[in-house]
């Protein structure tokens, strides 16, 4: 705390400049208390790198780091600068992040999405003749699918006008006969096709009629 002359207690710079002195140590006293660093941490690291961590979920995920030219550990000491993490593990999606490292240690933490299977019932009893097809799509409309799935077969398909107000859906498919990923995709997002010779009808299965209206062909 700073001290001021008898003569100077009560005047107005003294009063100021010891409020500042108060604030100043209540400020340290909590910094002290919460303990925070109030300061970049610096790294233990040689000069021009810094340590890498990385929190993953699940646990047990590989991670790898482009370019280190060396397996990944906890701690890892790596160069400043851009670096792309690449995290897997069975069952999850795997995932690729790239992150900046700058002039103090870093913590990543990544959580993988889950890949949750689903087992359609009585499509097995289904034959499906159609061309293999293989299908890498991430957060895109029913429609983008339906449009990319018109123009690998030729086929004439025409869909319900509200095909395009689901959410975004991700698909990754590999050599499946296309009028198989075709019936699996719509009876996953609760449409139903109705074939003839010539055409494919998208419909919602509760409509009883054909989508004349608004049918996006």
């Amino acid at each position: 705390m700073v001290a001021f002359p008898d003569a100077l207690k009560d005047h107005p710079v003294a009063t100021f400049f010891g409020g500042i002195a108060l604030g100043l140590a209540i400020y340290q006293g909590i910094i002290k208390l919460a303990d925070l660093e109030v300061v970049p941490r610096r790294s233990s690291c040689p000069a021009g790198q810094v340590g890498l961590r990385v929190e993953a979920y699940p646990s047990d995920a590989s991670i790898a780091v482009a370019d280190l030219g060396k397996a990944f550990t906890q701690g890892v000491c790596v160069p400043e600068g851009r670096h792309r993490l690449t995290l897997s593990a069975p069952g999850y999606q795997h995932e690729i992040q790239t992150i900046h490292l700058g002039k103090s240690d870093y913590i990543a933490v990544v959580e993988l999405r889950r890949i949750i299977p689903v087992i359609l019932e009585g499509s097995a009893s289904k034959k499906y003749t159609g061309e293999p097809l293989s299908l890498n799509m991430q957060n895109v409309k029913l429609g983008a699918v339906i449009q990319v799935i018109r123009e690998f077969t030729g086929a004439n398909i025409i869909t319900a006008a509200d095909v395009d107000q689901l959410i975004p859906i991700t698909i990754g498919l590999k050599d499946v006969p296309w009028d198989e990923a075709l019936d699996r995709i719509l009876e996953i997002n609760g449409f139903a096709l109705r074939r003839t010779k010539s055409v494919i009808t998208v419909y919602v299965p509760h409509q009883q009629d054909q989508p004349d209206s608004g049918a996006k062909r």
